[in-house]
């Protein structure tokens, strides 16, 4: 028996399988990977999917760049034909296919963001019939749905980046899990609906998912994505490296915005709780400089090392004068330095001057034939190179006596004015920690010893004294007036003081009925903080910082030292908290304290 066949038409069968189960679009969304402030791209399409010859537009108009502007666009049509440009284009599909569309786009900072989108060409005509039994029609619920695609398709990365889903099974719908657990067509603990691409950060991340639809589950794809965390940049030291004569400054630099540099001067490496850079670092002896930069989320940075030779300053070498040569009769030298503050030993017997050797004090009279050796010496530079002047003394040929003349009238002499004797500075300059106390003296009786502490020249009007207390640096002038004499000449001597640090005061009330003591600590230093250790170690400046008042058991030994930037830390103060000589109440717990501040008793 002949059976009809119903003739279906292209349009027919479409209706009747978007009734069945419906289109869907193959899922795509962009990805971009994120550094820094790179532009973000984004793509509309009009149409998404059509029959060949296809006609689509682009439009990447929606795109911005957060901190500049989009200077380029490039367009992948995807079909191995030319690239388009321009933030929007058209593009004719000649062929049925789904076709990858990627955007480039790049700023007026070179970065760049990438984006993809799908376009579906049909190859069938919507007029052409078809003739297809209606029996011969296989629902589309039977069919095996297809494995999701996740884009890009894992890998190592070095910045977060942005992972799309699809799936070419029209109606289907994506689970996922980002822990590496197996995805449910369900939304559980650990299983998520995809909706939107999905940002993976730091770390090694597995993605499953699955495809699903009227029941059936696709099988499952898996990727892995690593992404490693950005390095901090390492710093620069500036010198690189060197010889320098008596000190020199470093500065350290990264080019990470928000890390830290930290160093250390003794070989070690650095980390997180080395020395925190702040500033100028002085090298005032010889150090290998080893610095490292450190920021959250990011790998330490390499580590930047420098050598520093630092040799002392020389002192200036004396000048004799006169140079040596032959007089008739006794002879005054002087003996100068251009090295500030620095005191000059000489010999008269031709050996070599060392720091015992006779010192310096004007006015040197030679009243003899001699060989005249001398350096200059300073605290903390090298000694001099040794001057030395040969001076022959002839004696003085005694005056034939005149014949006798009647007396004349004599004239009437001014008196001569006896000179005031130079000053003696002790020490004679040099370096110091928190002060310095300078004596002054002359050998002039009762004159009176007046000084600057500006380097210039002291009038009767300076301040007069015979001790001198310096708390920070200065060029320290003497000279010596009396009345009825000329004054001295000037001595001057250069003193560095580095400031210390006030030493805090630890404190707790007494009498209180408590079992542990609440102890305060301060300074009186503005700019100072206080570092304290209860383990019986000095504080540093990696112990803990003094916040607020600290509770303290019996016998619990503190210590307490302040830190102040461009000063030298305090001393450290110390207390060791014992129980008052009193009868304990009846409760443990309510035991009188009273701190007895003394230096703790050592075993």
């Amino acid at each position: 028996m002949m059976h009809a066949h119903r003739a279906w038409t292209l349009p027919q069968i479409l209706t009747t399988a978007a009734t069945l189960a419906g289109w869907s679009a193959l899922c795509a969304a962009p990805y971009a990977v994120f550094a820094g402030q790179p532009p973000v791209a984004r793509i509309t399409t009009t149409p998404t999917d059509g029959t060949a010859p296809l006609t689509v537009g682009l439009d990447a108009g929606n795109s911005r760049d957060p901190d500049g502007t989009i200077t380029a666009y490039d367009w992948d049509f995807g079909d191995a034909t030319a690239h388009g440009a321009g933030a929007t284009t058209t593009h004719t599909y000649q062929t049925p296919g789904a076709f990858s569309v990627l955007l480039t786009a790049t700023d007026n900072d070179g970065q760049t963001a990438r984006i993809t989108t799908t376009i579906h060409v049909s190859a069938a005509s919507a007029d052409a019939p078809l003739s297809i039994a209606p029996e011969q029609l296989i629902p589309l619920a039977a069919l095996a749905v297809e494995p999701p695609t996740i884009t890009p398709s894992g890998g190592t990365f070095t910045e977060p980046v942005t992972a799309a889903f699809g799936t070419r099974t029209i109606g289907a719908v994506i689970y996922y899990t980002t822990d590496g657990s197996v995805p449910a067509a369900a939304v559980e603990s650990s299983s998520r609906l995809y909706t939107e691409p999905v940002t993976l950060t730091n770390g090694v991340t597995t993605v499953k998912a699955l495809a699903t639809l009227n029941g059936l589950a696709s099988p499952i794809t898996e990727v892995v994505f690593t992404i490693a965390a950005p390095t901090v940049a390492m710093p620069t030291i500036e010198p690189t490296a060197g010889v320098f004569s008596g000190s020199v400054g470093i500065t350290l630099q990264t080019t990470t915005p928000g890390s830290q540099t930290r160093y250390t001067l003794d070989g070690a490496e650095p980390s997180k709780t080395s020395v925190l850079y702040t500033g100028t670092v002085t090298l005032i002896q010889s150090a290998l400089v080893q610095a490292r930069a450190f920021r959250d989320g990011y790998e330490a940075s390499g580590i930047a090392v420098a050598a520093f030779t630092i040799t002392p300053l020389k002192t200036a070498m004396p000048l004799i004068a006169p140079a040596g040569g032959t007089f008739t009769g006794e002879t005054k030298v002087a003996l100068t330095s251009a090295t500030p503050g620095a005191h000059i030993r000489y010999t008269l017997d031709g050996t070599e001057p060392g720091d015992t050797s006779l010192l310096f004090r004007p006015p040197l009279i030679l009243t003899s034939s001699a060989t005249l050796r001398t350096r200059a010496f300073f605290s903390d530079y090298e000694p001099s190179d040794v001057a030395s002047a040969a001076f022959t003394l002839n004696p003085m040929t005694p005056a034939k006596p005149a014949a006798p003349k009647a007396a004349a009238p004599q004239p009437v002499m001014p008196k001569a004015v006896t000179k005031a004797v130079m000053p003696n500075i002790q020490p004679q300059g040099g370096s110091s920690v928190g002060s310095v106390k300078v004596t002054l003296s002359t050998t002039t009786p009762n004159a009176k010893i007046r000084y600057t502490v500006d380097g210039t020249e002291p009038t009767e009007r300076a301040p007069a004294g015979k001790a001198v207390t310096l708390t920070k640096s200065a060029t320290l002038t003497a000279k010596a007036f009396r009345n009825g004499y000329e004054a001295s000449d000037p001595v001057s001597a250069t003193f560095t003081v580095t400031p210390k640090t006030a030493k805090p005061v630890i404190e707790t009330p007494e009498g209180m009925n408590v079992l542990l003591l609440q102890v305060t600590m301060r300074t009186t230093e503005d700019g100072a903080e206080i570092r304290y250790t209860i383990d019986g170690t000095d504080p540093t400046e990696q112990s803990p910082r003094y916040t607020a008042s600290v509770a303290l058991g019996e016998g619990t030994v503190v210590k307490a030292r302040a830190f102040r930037a461009g000063a030298v830390p305090s001393d450290v103060a110390t207390a060791v908290f014992k129980r008052a000589n009193e009868q304990a109440s009846n409760d443990p717990h309510t035991q009188r304290l009273k701190p007895a501040l003394r230096p703790p008793t050592r075993p």
